[in-house]
C-alpha cells in the first residue's frame, strides 16, 4: 500500500510541476503580447553620439512611406535631452502624393527619439504639416475688421 501511495504522491508532484510550467509560460506569453513585458528587443547596443542616433532614424525615415522624395535632418533643433536621457532627432520630409510630384508633394514633420543606452528608437512619430488659419481669417469677407 505504500508502494501505491508513493506511485500516486509521485504522479500528483508531476501534475503539479506541469500545471505550474504552463501557467508561468502562459502568464508570460500574456505580458509579452500585450506589451507590459519585454524579454529582449533588439538594438544596437550603447549609442556614443547623435551620429550614430541619426544613422538609426535616417533608416527608419527611408521607411516610413513608399513615396519618399527627399528628406532633410533639422540639425538645429535634434540634440541630446539629459533630462530624459534620449537623443532628439527631428526631420522634415517629402513625399509624393500620387506616384510622382505631378500629383502634388507633401510635407511631414518626424520626431525621432533614440535610447542611447539601448540603442533603439523610442519614439516615431509623423505628422503632416498644415497651415493654421483662424477661423476669423477662414471665414472672412471684406478686411481684417470685418467690414
Amino acid at each position: 500500500m505504500t508502494k501505491k501511495k508513493k506511485a500516486s504522491s509521485g504522479h500528483i508532484l508531476s501534475l503539479i510541476v506541469a500545471l505550474a510550467i504552463l501557467l508561468t509560460i502562459s502568464v508570460t506569453a500574456t505580458l509579452m503580447l500585450t506589451g507590459v513585458v519585454t524579454i529582449y528587443e533588439a538594438g544596437v547596443g550603447e549609442i556614443p553620439s547623435i551620429v550614430e542616433a541619426q544613422d538609426l532614424c535616417d533608416k527608419e525615415v527611408k521607411n516610413s512611406s513608399d513615396r519618399l522624395r527627399s528628406y532633410h535632418l533639422d540639425d538645429r533643433s535634434s540634440s541630446f535631452d539629459a533630462s530624459i536621457n534620449r537623443y532628439k532627432l527631428f526631420y522634415i520630409i517629402d513625399v509624393y502624393q500620387g506616384k510622382t510630384d505631378q500629383e502634388g508633394i507633401t510635407h511631414f514633420f518626424i520626431n525621432c527619439f533614440v535610447d542611447p543606452n539601448r540603442g533603439r528608437i523610442t519614439t516615431f512619430e509623423m505628422n503632416e504639416e498644415k497651415d493654421y488659419k483662424p477661423s476669423a481669417l477662414r471665414n472672412r469677407s471684406g478686411n481684417a475688421f470685418g467690414m
